[in-house]
């Protein structure tokens, strides 16, 4: 996290900084969540391909296009195709 500016406090006491894992880690459940509901929808809707590797460029450039107009973008929309691009980079060995 030393790349980002968020303010770092010294959370004292063990109990502080367990409460903020707790926290965070229901953020990330919830909006799990609705990444996961999106995903179905657009299943059902007949998306196909994310995993397929001839696709990468297509989810890339839509990722770039929705942070980039990200007043219409839905975040929802910009996690679930950086979760495709995460995918892709650890099926092609760039990440672990």
């Amino acid at each position: 996290m030393d790349n980002y500016n968020i303010e770092v406090t010294d959370m004292g006491q063990d109990g502080e900084l367990e409460a903020e894992i707790v926290k965070l880690d229901a953020a990330v459940d919830e909006f799990a969540a609705l990444m996961k509901e999106r995903l179905a929808e657009k299943a059902r809707a007949g998306y196909r391909g994310w995993d397929d590797p001839s696709q990468r460029w297509g989810i890339w450039h839509a990722l770039y296009l929705d942070v980039l107009d990200n007043r219409s973008a839905k975040t929802v929309d910009i996690a679930t195709r950086a979760m495709m691009v995460h995918f892709a980079e650890v099926q092609a060995g760039v990440r672990g």
